[in-house]
Order: C-alpha cells, then sequence, then structure tokens
C-alpha cells in the first residue's frame, strides 16, 4: 500500500557512477596542487583499471567500483599526508596514485593453488600504463619513496629476526606468540596503518590459516594508547552473534560523553577488529542482522538504545578493522557494509617466505646446539616444506575426509614440536631427525582416515629425505617404529624425550593409573600399545599452550 502512494526511482550503480563522490573529495582537499591535479588522474586511470579487470579476473569477495575508488581516496590522503606541500609535483602525486590504484584494484585479486590473479594483474599493469615499476618482480613488490623519487623493494623494510627463547616457562615465549615479518606482513601492516591512523576501515579476506587475525592483532599490539591516539578492543563474531549481542560488545570498551554522544576517552579512537566477519547466521531473506547493525553504525554513526528505544546513541571516534574467510559463513557480507572497508586478499605465504619464517625461528632455537645438529636447520625446513607440499596435493578434502585441510597452521604445529627440543638430550643428528619425523607422523599421519593413507605419508617422508642432501644417509632408522616422544616417561623436569620401548611407557602409564585410581573413581583399563601411544598423543598436544584435541572415530572405538 505505501509503494503505490510513492514514485519508485530505481538507481543501479552505473547511473551516477563514482564521480560526484570524487568531485566532492577532490573540492575538499586544502592543498591547490592536489585540487589541480587529481581530477585527470581519476579520469586517467579509473575507467581503463576497470576495462582491464572487468573479465578473466576473480576477486576474493565481490568489491563494487564505488569501493575501490573510496579506497584509492582513503590511501591518497594518508600518504600524501606525508609530502611536504612544495613537493606535490604532478609527478609525485601520479606515482602515489598509481601505488594507490595497484592496491585498490590488485589487492582484492585471489592467489591460490590455481591461478595467480595479483601476478596477472601485475603484468597487465605494467603493459597498459606508463610506470616507473621496477621490470623485476610484480608491482605488488615494490613501493614509491617520494624523497628519493623511486620506488624501492619491501624486502629493504624487513627487519631482522631476534631469536628469542620459545617454551612456557616465565622468561619464555609461548611458540603462538612468536612472530617473524617477511616482505607480505610488511606490506600489509604498512597499508592497513596507512588507513587507521586516518581513520578509515580496513578488511583482510584469505581462507583459514593464512595469518589475517595474527597481522591484524600484532599490529594493534604496536600502537601506542597516548602517542598514537588508537586503543582497540577485539570482537570475535559466530554463528550466534546477532544484533544485540554485538551492540553490547561495541558498547563495552565505550563511555557516556555528553547528552547522547559516546565514544572512547577524549582524544582518543577505539579500533574495533571485528574477526570471522561472516559468520553470523542468514535470516529467512538473506540478511544478517549484526552487520546489518554495523552497517547503520558505519553509514549513520548512531544507534538505540535497546531498552529505550526512544533514546538514540550518537558513537563517536570510533572506526573499524575486519577479517573474514570467504569460504566459510555467509562467504560474503552485504555490499552496503562491504563498501565501507578497503578490502586486500591475505593469501597463503610463498615457499620463500615460509622458509625465511620457520628458518629465523628454528635458527634461533637451535643457538647452543652441537654444531652438527644446527647444520640441520635449513634442510629440515626446505623437508618440511616440499613434505607438506606433497601432502597438501595428494590428500584433498572430502565430506567424508572433512579434516584433510592443510595450511600455515599444519607447519606451525610441526615446528612447535621442533622447538621442545633441548640442547643437553639432542645431542647429535639423528635425535633431532627422530623427533622431526615423529612431529611430522603427528601433525600429518593422525589425521588420515586409513592405513593405506598412512603408509603413503612414510613413504612421502622418506622420499623428501633422499631429496635432501644433508638428510639422505639418516632414511630409515629415522623412520623405526616405536616412534613415541613423550614429557612424561623419562624426564623428571618434564623434556620431551623418546621412550626406550613400548614396556618402559607401559610401567610409567601402570603407575600413573594407579595413582589416578587411588584418588578418583575406578578406571579399569588395559593398556595395550594402541591405547598407550594415543594417551601419548593427546598428551603432546595438550602440553602446548592453545593445543586443542579433538577426537573423531565411529562409536565404541574407545575415544
Amino acid at each position: 500500500a505505501t509503494v503505490s502512494r510513492a514514485g519508485i526511482l530505481f538507481i543501479n550503480e552505473a547511473d551516477i557512477g563514482w564521480r560526484p563522490m570524487v568531485e566532492s573529495w577532490v573540492s575538499l582537499r586544502e592543498d591547490a596542487a592536489e585540487r589541480n591535479h587529481l581530477p585527470g588522474m581519476f579520469d586517467k586511470y579509473i575507467e581503463s583499471l576497470q576495462e582491464m579487470t572487468r573479465r578473466g579476473y576473480k576477486e576474493v569477495t565481490p568489491c563494487l567500483i564505488i569501493n575501490k575508488v573510496s579506497t584509492i581516496m582513503f590511501m591518497m590522503e594518508g600518504l600524501l599526508a606525508k609530502v611536504p606541500s612544495d613537493q606535490k609535483t604532478q609527478e609525485v602525486i601520479e606515482n602515489y596514485f598509481q601505488f594507490a590504484s595497484v592496491w585498490a584494484f590488485g589487492g582484492p585479486q585471489v592467489q591460490d593453488k590455481q591461478t595467480d590473479f595479483r601476478h596477472k594483474f601485475s603484468e597487465d599493469f605494467m603493459g597498459g600504463f606508463v610506470n616507473k615499476y621496477p621490470k623485476e618482480g610484480s608491482v605488488f613488490d615494490y613501493y614509491y619513496d617520494h624523497t628519493s623519487n623511486e620506488y624501492i623493494h619491501w624486502s629493504t623494510k624487513v627487519p631482522v629476526y631476534q631469536p628469542i627463547e620459545i617454551g612456557s616457562k616465565p622468561t619464555e615465549t609461548p611458540f603462538t606468540s612468536v612472530s617473524v615479518s617477511t616482505v607480505d606482513s610488511i606490506r600489509m601492516t604498512f597499508i592497513i596503518d596507512i588507513l587507521a591512523r586516518n581513520h578509515k576501515y580496513a578488511m583482510l579476506v584469505g581462507t583459514a590459516g593464512t595469518g589475517k587475525t595474527l597481522l591484524i592483532k600484532e599490529y594493534l599490539r604496536s600502537l601506542d594508547k597516548d602517542a598514537d591516539g588508537l586503543m582497540s578492543n577485539t570482537i570475535t563474531m559466530s554463528y550466534y552473534t546477532d544484533s544485540l549481542k554485538l551492540q553490547g560488545e561495541i558498547e563495552l570498551p565505550i563511555d557516556k560523553r555528553a547528552g547522547r554522544m559516546f565514544g572512547p576517552p577524549a582524544t582518543k579512537h577505539m579500533v574495533y577488529f571485528i574477526d570471522d566477519m561472516n559468520l553470523p547466521y542468514i535470516e529467512t531473506y538473506g540478511t544478517q542482522n549484526s552487520i546489518a547493525l554495523l552497517t547503520q553504525l558505519m553509514a549513520h554513526g548512531s544507534i538505540f538504545d535497546r531498552s529505550d528505544l526512544g533514546f538514540r546513541k550518537e558513537i563517536v571516534d570510533v572506526q573499524y578493522l575486519a577479517a573474514m574467510n570467504p569460504t566459510s559463513g555467509s562467504f560474503t557480507v552485504c555490499e552496503r557494509a562491504q563498501r565501507h572497508f578497503a578490502t586486500f586478499n591475505a593469501s597463503m605465504p610463498g615457499t620463500e617466505d615460509l622458509k625465511t619464517i620457520y628458518e629465523s625461528i628454528f635458527d634461533g632455537h637451535l643457538n647452543g646446539f652441537a654444531s652438527s645438529v644446527q647444520a640441520l636447520c635449513t634442510p629440515i625446513v626446505e623437508t618440511t616444506l616440499a613434505l607438506h607440499k606433497m601432502i597438501q596435493d595428494r590428500f584433498l578434502p572430502s565430506a567424508i575426509k572433512f579434516t584433510y585441510n592443510w595450511n600455515m597452521r599444519e607447519l606451525a604445529n610441526v615446528f612447535q614440536g621442533m622447538c621442545l627440543s633441548k640442547a643437553g638430550a639432542y645431542t647429535s643428528p639423528m635425535h633431532l631427525c627422530r623427533l622431526w619425523t615423529h612431529e611430522c607422523f603427528r601433525v600429518f599421519s593422525d589425521r588420515l582416515v586409513t592405513e593405506v593413507e598412512i603408509e603413503i605419508v612414510r613413504d612421502f617422508i622418506l622420499e623428501a629425505t633422499k631429496k635432501n642432501p644433508a638428510l639422505k644417509d639418516l632414511g630409515a632408522d629415522m623412520v623405526a617404529e616405536p616412534n613415541v616422544f613423550t614429557n612424561f616417561a623419562n624426564s623428571a623436569q618434564g623434556d620431551f624425550l623418546p621412550i626406550t620401548d613400548a614396556p618402559a611407557l607401559k610401567k610409567v602409564m601402570d603407575a600413573k593409573l594407579t595413582e589416578y585410581n587411588e584418588t578418583y573413581a575406578m578406571m579399569d583399563l588395559v593398556l595395550f600399545d594402541m591405547a598407550m601411544f594415543h594417551v601419548a598423543r593427546i598428551s603432546r598436544i595438550i602440553m602446548n599452550p592453545g593445543g586443542n584435541a579433538m577426537l573423531i572415530g565411529v562409536g565404541g572405538s574407545g575415544k
């Protein structure tokens, strides 16, 4: 009935387009050089880039053209703020504009096992536009520096890793908190920093285990409340996060300022990090009410008090960073929410980056070990990466084998186990290699469903070690059974050591069982070999901080 009384105009994306938004933005720029040069650059690049990426490209989540144009505007605000006004020549502004355009249009492009659309974008951009990017590598490998007026490789910004003691003692750092800077993490942090300091919103989109959450949390940890004026708060979404729960989490860290205004303490800004943004449940007609509330807050800056609906709260000085996995939850969020965020794809680091990360950590850990053991650092890292690749290509997920998802977390788990070794107990290369095969079996084989597949992994381990000159002579002895390591069987200090044989392990476990039965209700167990090995496996998982185990099996299998 209401519709019949109103004149309805349907406006699609192309009718008004992005130009009015750009014109208003340019007219508000204070610097005359910017007002003169910027309009021509939008004319020169935007439509050509839109045409270039229209077909043959795949974005990690759908981004409207107005979204990409606003990303360029947000980045230009941050980049040009660092340039003194007497240096704002057409060339400097254009180089920064190219840098922003590359990330606005190329940032959301997918990089996965099958295709690398960022590489394709780089080639097309180099061929289609006059630019000063170096010919080596891709356009994403460089940033523009106005002081030297040239493009510099991101690797020059990567700090050298300082080894730290890894462990659970008070003086040591838990493995999960160790962070190694790579080219990828440095450039993503740089771009997030430009946007966040300018009070704009950024979003990282990528599959599980690509380090989105770690990267953003690491960035937020580096902020100083007083020097940067930025405070942070993390909101983790789940299937059950509805608008009421989200509103509660948004209101929790902010206070009333005056009248209807709410916000962080005066002169400060609150950065909300919204993790797993697309997980909330989808209602009958495809909406997600928590994301609808967030959209209202981003667009209008106010929400209603839930107990007194007549009271409208204005939320000021807040901004958002988000992360989401495009293969879970609702896959995408509605474009009204999406358009507020500068969106970038977070992909699995390349082999070189992974090698840098784990070599830095493992090499730092092996300081103080015998030199013959230290020499194994690079061979073990290279062989682990090769093995991970073989397993990733061979064992693909299916409805029954739903645990066959292999990402960076598996590599982290292998090296978390390797970092439990102590210099006094691991004196020969064979000791360390036995621990390495044990960790590979635990991380990879324990997920597999059939005996045949477990044998395949054993063959893969032998095959991968044969290809590495430093490991090939150790061969069959490395995988000899039983290969079980525990922190309770033969070490009073709780060191992670191999068991000598199954009877020795049985003796320890029987003693523990008797001790348990004296304190709690009687548990009548017969500890056969497989049961003991399973207990050792579970113990290995839960001894690590953040170690969670899940047992999958048919009913009655003794879980």
